[in-house]
């Protein structure tokens, strides 16, 4: 099923690796600190899944930004290392994994699970980043505080790394989606489930559903 979908907050994870990839050439950038200006009034409204955000009156390192943007799927984050990271190493990376050209401020940029599922095997694989800055991606996204779909969908202690992404306007339907590495057994699986709908409940249900499935269907091949 080639369906388009908007990746949402699902582009955190290739702005996570363009800044991981800028780190590579840049010993030391993680531990800096950004002089970066939040503005609330250019974030998404009516962000649904919420957890916490970094707070006006404190300092974070480009890792503690990282950290909120991926773990906590955090805007406020995101808005301040889009700030500084480097458009021309993002666009040269969707161009490497074969993926449409991006496009930041085009609201209709759309992209289908199998082509997001490009990001999660770029840092499953290290083929953009080196293996030690990959290893770095996966942690972030094992720490996510998301605890729908994959999380409700597989038992209890699976390992995993994923990130999810909403997004909602007016008069449309809405969508949720899910993309990471889910470890059934000893065995990794890239799965990216990409849903949209009526109500942002109902599509985590839907990914927890699909979730049990590739489960069930796995452990009967195993």
């Amino acid at each position: 099923d080639q369906s388009r979908y908007h990746p949402a907050s699902l582009m955190k994870v290739p702005l996570m690796i363009a800044w991981l990839k800028m780190a590579e050439a840049n010993p030391g950038a993680l531990e800096q600190y950004l002089d970066y200006k939040l503005d609330d009034s250019k974030l998404p409204k009516g962000q649904y899944f919420k957890s916490a955000s970094i707070e006006d009156d404190k300092k974070y390192t480009v890792h503690d930004l990282i950290f909120y943007m991926i773990a906590n799927s955090d805007n406020r984050a995101t808005y301040a290392l889009q700030q500084f990271a480097d458009v021309k190493m993002a666009s040269m990376m969707f161009n490497e994994l074969g993926l449409p050209p991006l496009k930041l401020e085009d609201p209709n940029y759309l992209l289908s699970a199998s082509e997001y599922s490009t990001f999660i095997k770029a840092i499953f694989n290290s083929t953009f980043n080196s293996p030690e800055y990959s290893e770095y991606a996966a942690e972030m996204m094992a720490n996510s505080t998301f605890k729908e779909g994959f999380a409700k969908g597989f038992p209890a202690g699976t390992k995993m790394w994923h990130k999810f992404g909403e997004w909602s306007f007016a008069g449309k339907p809405e969508e949720l989606h899910q993309s990471g590495v889910v470890f059934i057994g000893k065995e990794p699986y890239i799965l990216t489930v990409m849903t949209r709908g009526k109500g942002l409940d109902n599509l985590a249900k839907i990914i927890e559903m699909v979730s049990k499935r590739v489960y069930s269907s796995t452990m009967k091949f195993s």
